[in-house]
């Protein structure tokens, strides 16, 4: 079981257990006041004695919280021996038939198994079943009532409740694990997708995180001279300007259907085209730079209104092939991509500085990025890891 589901599993034990501890007071609380008013004078030491101990746990686990693990065990040795034993001076009593003893013993024995499906714990439910048994069994020696068929019966009836009740607690398990599983792959998933397409890869698009060869638009942005910006501010104030640069950054990468592959320092790493098939990828990369800088403007504003520094920021978009997948240890898998794509985009965005412009546009990715754009071609730039001069252009809003 994962260990999520297992904490979960544990603090809803500790609330249960918290609970049953308030039920068992007032219930004895209850019967105690009944026994005293309708003059069951042979029960009345064991359930007043039930009642004193009752209230002693119901105060020991609000004073010593670590004992909420344990206190169901209280089921087996608290409960089922007082009612026994409240049974036990029961039989024989003037006003009282045996078979009304043990159809009442029969009774409280069934009300304490069905408590044990609180405990979520299998163990405990099979060994107040055994308890339950052995109880009544005492009862009918008790009464001189021992017959072979009342000892099946018994059997039956308290076997056939606890694998029921077993099986409810084993199936809860199982719906929790999965429920925790399929949460923590959403959770994944949202890091890097758009809520619609996460979505769609968790109802049966799974095999499109696999690693695939894909043509992506790239789109790398970096904020401009924050590392000495954020030299001469306190970390969680910085840490406070990067969240809500990046809260603004994603939410237009996610809005117009991009994957986002991580945040490298100050810099965003993003791309359009996978994992779902986007044959608008290049037009989707433009357009989301160019809400970016929009978005950076809101930014800004908040910004000046607090007196600090307005953020600039250079963005570059690069189409081409990559490797884009899964990646990594199963503990530590990271959707990512891979490839000459990826290089080439940083190294344009590097060059939005040196050039003056806020979002550069590698050649590939103008080729296919249609005319729906105001696009001004600047000189062909060397790159590392490129032998010839690659096109670029600026481009803002048609």
């Amino acid at each position: 079981m994962p260990d999520s589901t297992e904490r979960a599993f544990a603090a809803e034990r500790r609330l249960n257990a918290r609970r049953m501890t308030t039920v068992r007071l007032f219930g004895t609380i209850a019967w105690a006041c009944s026994a005293i008013l309708l003059g069951w004078q042979p029960q009345q030491p064991a359930i007043l004695s039930y009642l004193g101990l009752s209230a002693i746990l119901w105060l020991g686990v609000r004073r010593w919280t670590h004992l909420l693990e344990v206190s169901f065990w209280a089921l087996a040795v608290l409960d089922m021996p007082m009612m026994m034993l409240a049974q036990w001076h029961a039989v024989g009593a003037a006003d009282e038939t045996v078979d009304y003893v043990m159809a009442m013993d029969n009774a409280m024995l069934a009300l304490v198994l069905v408590g044990s499906a609180f405990a979520l714990r299998p163990s405990l439910t099979w060994t107040l079943a055994g308890l339950c048994l052995a109880s009544q069994i005492t009862i009918m020696l008790a009464a001189d009532e021992l017959t072979v068929s009342r000892v099946i019966g018994a059997t039956l009836v308290y076997g056939i409740a606890a694998g029921g009740i077993a099986a409810l607690i084993a199936q809860s398990h199982r719906l929790v694990g999965i429920a925790s599983t399929e949460m923590a792959a959403r959770n994944r998933m949202q890091r890097y997708f758009s809520p619609a397409v996460a979505d769609h890869i968790l109802e049966g698009g799974r095999e499109e995180v696999r690693g695939a060869h894909r043509v992506i638009t790239v789109l790398v942005a970096d904020i401009r001279g924050f590392t000495a910006l954020a030299s001469n501010a306190e970390a969680d104030v910085v840490v406070a300007w990067l969240d809500a640069y990046f809260a603004a950054m994603v939410e237009v990468i996610f809005r117009n259907g991009g994957t986002l592959d991580k945040f490298l320092g100050d810099g965003i790493l993003a791309w359009f085209g996978a994992p779902v098939d986007q044959a608008d990828h290049a037009i989707r990369a433009t357009r989301c730079a160019l809400e970016m800088l929009v978005a950076l403007e809101e930014v800004n504003a908040t910004r000046l209104a607090q007196g600090l520094p307005a953020l600039k920021v250079g963005i570059g978009l690069h189409t081409g092939r990559a490797l884009v997948g899964d990646v990594g240890p199963e503990s530590r898998r990271e959707y990512t991509a891979i490839g000459d794509a990826v290089n080439v985009a940083s190294r344009v965005e590097g060059l939005t500085k040196e050039l003056g412009v806020a979002v550069l546009v590698s050649g590939a990715t103008r080729a296919v990025a249609g005319d729906d754009f105001a696009w001004k071609q600047l000189p062909p730039q060397r790159v590392r890891g490129k032998a010839e001069p690659i096109e670029v252009w600026s481009v803002g809003p048609a």
